[in-house]
């Protein structure tokens, strides 16, 4: 391995930092131990900027490219696990029919309606249908997130803390 860039970030497929590199997991460092690495970075991870600075957190996190507008350096968005609200669901309907007539079927299928009658509880035709009441049939659902996170290979992502300072073009 070169000698790497002060602040130069690289994945590595083992679990520790290797030599002046240190893991990239949001820690704070004291500006005092690392002056040129803060000269680099200042307070864009973190840090008060008087007596410390924030390291990167890449910890359950997917880097992406800067742009200068929507995506700054330094930015952090996405989440994890994601509560979806009636807002972010596409406005839709379903039917549903009932009947006044005598219910003949046990177990309900592909165009089988509830119908009267204590048992059974459904019939197969498809004719004198009853309106039901609005709101007759309720949302349903746990309420409990869902995993909002893509296909992932988990990687050590470290940042030099030694080598020559990158020229800027």
């Amino acid at each position: 391995m070169g000698e790497p860039y002060l602040g130069e970030i690289r994945c590595f497929g083992f679990d520790f930092p290797p030599k002046n590199w240190a893991q990239c997991a949001g820690q704070v460092l004291p500006i005092s131990q690392n002056q040129a690495l803060f000269a680099l970075i200042g307070t864009i991870f973190g840090g008060d900027g008087n007596v410390t600075f924030g390291m990167p957190n890449l910890r359950g996190r997917t880097p992406i490219g800067m742009d200068g507008s929507l995506f700054q350096i330094g930015a952090e968005g996405g989440e994890t696990l994601v509560h979806l609200t009636e807002d972010q669901i596409p406005a839709h309907t379903h039917t549903f029919g009932a009947f006044k007539t005598e219910a003949t079927q046990f177990a309900i299928a592909r165009d089988r309606y509830l119908a009267a009658g204590p048992k059974p509880a459904y019939v197969n035709a498809a004719t004198n249908l009853v309106k039901l009441a609005d709101k007759s049939v309720s949302d349903a659902g746990s309420g409990s997130g869902h995993e909002n996170v893509q296909p992932t290979l988990v990687m050590n992502y470290c940042i030099a803390l030694a080598g020559a300072f990158p020229p800027k073009p």
